[in-house]
């Protein structure tokens, strides 16, 4: 779901595939929505500015983290699935059209081209420029945001309603399976999930700010976190939505 390139969708392209693909920062240069595949929106959590990118380098925690609470649309990724299942003909097109983007893009040759243009340029700019910076210390200290806030399509808001799915109301039934959600790296917890789950079906439609309040109580920023943290699972795994499902949904 989240490559800065995708190896996996050049190559299905290149056997005349159309692609599938989070909306993402590697993707969106391979795939050209509509035409040669199809993009899903893919969601940031609110807390993605409080992650360092130097927290990363001493431990993979916070990486881990950010990209275990991105999401994708996933109503998005159904339609898009079920137009390529019945429109043999427009499936057969966008395969086409996948094919002939990577021979024309990502041929050895073109590939080869663009890296000796890139090493040409990088030699120039040495031999011209200082390319020291005074805040090259400051590096370690950005924010994942300012790093890869761009990478997503959105960041989720604080507003935003949540609705348990029936998918949800069949964990609650099993819930043994909430311990696939939980961090590999932490003790597991699977009742949070279970926990906030049932307040969501409780009190459908409650915001993401007051259903991370009522499991945080205001208190460290660390237990917010976490919070943010287990809802963007439960909206990453199809648990909780934030459309209203009719009952036939």
């Amino acid at each position: 779901m989240q490559e800065t390139f995708g190896l996996a969708v050049a190559e299905a392209m290149a056997y005349g595939l159309p692609a599938i693909v989070s909306d993402w920062n590697g993707y969106r240069d391979l795939v050209k929505h509509g035409e040669n595949g199809f993009l899903v929106p893919s969601v940031l959590p609110p807390t993605v500015e409080d992650l360092r990118l130097c927290d990363c380098v001493t431990s993979m925690f916070e990486e881990d983290s950010l990209a275990q609470s991105t999401t994708i649309d996933i109503p998005a990724l159904t339609q898009s699935m079920e137009r390529l299942a019945v429109d043999l003909e427009r499936r057969a097109q966008m395969g086409k059209a996948a094919k002939q983007f990577v021979e024309s893009h990502l041929t050895w040759r073109v590939v080869v081209n663009r890296y000796e243009e890139l090493w040409n340029e990088s030699c120039a700019m040495a031999g011209t420029k200082d390319l020291r910076s005074a805040k090259s210390s400051q590096l370690l200290n950005l924010s994942l945001e300012k790093c890869f806030g761009h990478y997503a399509n959105a960041k989720r808001s604080q507003e935003q309603k949540c609705f348990i799915t029936e998918e949800g109301r069949g964990w609650l039934k099993r819930p043994g399976r909430f311990y696939l959600l939980d961090r590999l790296c932490a003790p597991p917890c699977p009742q949070n999930f279970a926990n906030m789950l049932r307040e969501i079906s409780d009190r459908p439609g409650i915001s993401v700010a007051k259903i991370v309040k009522c499991f945080s109580n205001g208190s460290e920023p660390e237990i917010i976190a976490g919070a943010h943290w287990t809802i963007a699972r439960l909206f990453k795994y199809g648990l909780v939505t934030d459309k209203e499902l009719s009952p036939q949904e």
